[in-house]
């Protein structure tokens, strides 16, 4: 017996005969060691004839959690009900992180690390750099490195985590903040990761009750949550083999666990709604993303820009808002996941987003004069708090798009200019941008109506053109311009944008008027936006719809670009984006010389001006109007291959 348990390392044990019995004693590091020797003693003599004397030392209760929370605490509690031997299970997980990053906590033993970090070394390097964010980061730098994969992707997961988190009261991070925010944030990693990537190590708990369907019907309980299937899975030889970063951070586990699930509960990834994951770093559920096949290996970025992570695409990915936003304590997290889950499918999380459908019915409702002022009023104030998500938006556009009376379709593109919010400090030029394009042979739409007080309007600096709005609708002529008020469109559009001046904030009329396409043919939308946060969810909403529009940072929100200096211009053809110009840093390197005076009778003097050639027309104007052609003969070349290959050349 004492040479078994040397030769298995239980040495600590001694062991004592007396007549016919054997004591076994001696006190074990721990108790699973203590377990092991007792085990070892009865393999070798019979269990009647030993006397255990053995003991273990005190053991750490958070290393001891930390042990079968690595088992699944959530996965051993539904087994035990599965089987039939309880029916009712209290499962809870807590971590007291310490603050900083995550580091090996023994130095007197092997680190469980050591493989990772020999391999980390050899890919990565950086051994400056504290470990977790070395592998995630690290993960992250291979995927863009193989697939091309921009860091503005991981800035909009960190952007759609925050969105999400505005409406958890549980987040610790409520605070949204956009794609860019998380760019220029302090880099912890130039040109991979910067602060606002990476979630923080936090101090919490979680607990979830686990009962069988028995227990539940006899207490009224409500059943209609419940696990259709679970997985375990654990390091593959590929996980340090494959010379891969993604995979030794897990994204072969993921894709087995993730297979055996769905094959239990019969399913497939096209068929879940929502998915809560780890999220450690923006980064993780990049590649966690292609490892659960939510979208196919090397996508993510598409699936991202697409909106299909968020409400109104394929599948809301971490509603809760995430690690990120809350925060990563160890031992509650898969756990804090679960209850996060349980909560989405029961209706219970608070404040959620309209899918596509609901917001087209709502719409409707308000356009076709289904609800009330107060009702308005209300439907506004809610929107201008929660924002609007592209799903929302594209579904307005859906109950505009059947209602409003459209233009006929023209013999070229028709390009739309949206005008609803004038001249506050610099003349009003969308008219001079209107008449440039006419001369070039493209029919023109202004449409728009004077939403702000004390501002110069698009339509008063047409009036001392000499251009009145159209009484009726009609197709426009190449080389023309019509501006066509929105009431004309739809008497309910003017309805909600004139909320603004009761409650004073602009609602989401005043972004669907700047998204809509008010022709029934083929039409370029020029829409523009002030605010950079307005820009990511104008581009994610000109995708879903698959609308033709350029985009840009206009003169204050009118779609004509700041003739003091070039913004940068996004051209939308067919599905395809492509930045057709960059933004210039700083003012022109001379100045247009502009009308001291922004009221109607000297704008539109100075346009007159500038059309005759007695003033030179300033250049970001020029630029944009050359772009809008372009892209309009790319329209009508789209027979003969991509859009985009028509705009380049």
């Amino acid at each position: 017996m004492a040479e078994a348990l040397g030769a298995a390392g239980q040495d600590w044990a001694s062991v004592t005969p007396d007549g016919t019995l054997v004591t076994v004693a001696g006190t074990a590091p721990d108790e699973a060691s203590r377990f092991r020797a007792v085990a070892i003693a009865r393999q070798v003599l019979d269990p009647g004839r030993i006397v255990d004397h053995t003991d273990a030392q005190a053991a750490d209760p958070l290393a001891e959690f930390r042990r079968v929370n690595v088992e699944g605490t959530l996965r051993l509690a539904r087994q035990a009900v599965a089987s039939g031997a309880v029916d009712c299970v209290l499962v809870l997980g807590f971590e007291q992180m310490s603050p900083g990053a995550l580091g090996s906590v023994f130095t007197d033993r092997p680190a469980p690390f050591d493989d990772f970090d020999a391999v980390t070394d050899r890919l990565v390097g950086k051994p400056e750099i504290p470990l977790a964010l070395r592998y995630f980061g690290g993960a992250g730098l291979a995927h863009m490195e193989k697939y091309g994969t921009p860091l503005e992707a991981f800035a909009r997961i960190r952007a759609k985590a925050s969105r999400h988190a505005v409406n958890n009261p549980l987040a610790l991070f409520r605070k949204e903040v956009t794609a860019q925010d998380v760019l220029d944030a302090p880099a912890i990693w130039p040109g991979v990761m910067t602060r606002l990537m990476a979630c923080p190590p936090t101090c919490g708990a979680a607990a979830a009750v686990l009962v069988s369907e028995a227990f539940a019907q006899r207490r009224g309980l409500r059943a209609d949550v419940h696990i259709a299937a679970q997985a375990m899975t654990t390091d593959r030889a590929s996980t340090f083999e494959a010379n891969d970063m993604m995979r030794l951070v897990g994204y072969d586990m993921s894709r087995e666990a993730a297979a055996k699930v769905y094959e239990q509960a019969g399913i497939g990834p096209d068929e879940l709604d929502v998915v809560e994951l780890h999220d450690c770093f923006a980064h993780n559920e990049l590649i966690t993303y292609e490892a659960l096949g939510l979208c196919p290996e090397g996508g993510a970025d598409k699936f991202i820009l697409d909106g299909d992570n968020t409400y109104g695409g394929k599948v809301v990915t971490n509603p809760s808002g995430g690690l990120l936003s809350k925060g990563h304590p160890l031992g509650a997290t898969g756990l804090a996941q679960c209850f996060e889950l349980t909560h989405q499918l029961r209706g219970s999380a608070g404040a959620r987003h309209l899918t596509r459908e609901q917001a087209a019915d709502l719409m409707g409702q308000l356009l076709d004069g289904q609800c009330t002022d107060l009702e308005l009023g209300a439907f506004c104030i809610a929107l201008r708090v929660k924002g609007e998500t592209p799903a929302e938006m594209a579904g307005f556009l859906d109950a505009v798009d059947t209602r409003i009376t459209k233009l006929p379709a023209s013999t070229r593109p028709v390009v739309v200019l949206p005008s609803y919010n004038g001249a506050r400090k610099l003349p009003v030029l969308t008219p001079l941008l209107a008449l440039l394009l006419a001369r070039k042979g493209l029919p023109v739409l202004i449409h728009g109506a004077a939403t702000e007080d004390r501002r110069v309007s698009t339509q008063e600096v047409l009036s001392a053109l000499g251009l009145s709005a159209q009484a009726a609708i009609q197709s426009i002529a190449t080389g023309q311009v019509h501006f066509v008020a929105t009431d004309s469109l739809h008497p309910g559009l003017k309805r909600l944008l004139d909320v603004r001046r009761t409650i004073g904030l602009r609602n989401s009329a005043h972004s669907l008027v700047k998204l809509m396409n008010p022709v029934a043919g083929t039409a370029l939308v020029v829409g523009s936006y002030t605010h950079p946060e307005y820009a990511e969810s104008m581009t994610a909403t000109f995708r879903l719809m698959g609308t033709d529009a350029m985009l840009l940072r206009g003169t204050e929100g009118e779609p004509v670009a700041d003739p003091r200096r070039t913004p940068r211009m996004d051209v939308f053809l067919r599905g395809e984006i492509d930045t057709v110009q960059a933004m210039r840093e700083g003012p022109l390197a001379s100045l247009p010389s502009l009308p001291t005076q922004i009221d109607a009778a000297s704008t539109a003097h100075y346009i007159r001006a500038v059309l005759e050639g007695l003033i030179p027309l300033p250049e970001p104007i020029g630029i944009q109007a050359d772009h809008i052609v372009r892209a309009c003969k790319a329209l009508e070349a789209v027979g003969d291959g991509s859009c985009l290959q028509a705009l380049a050349a």
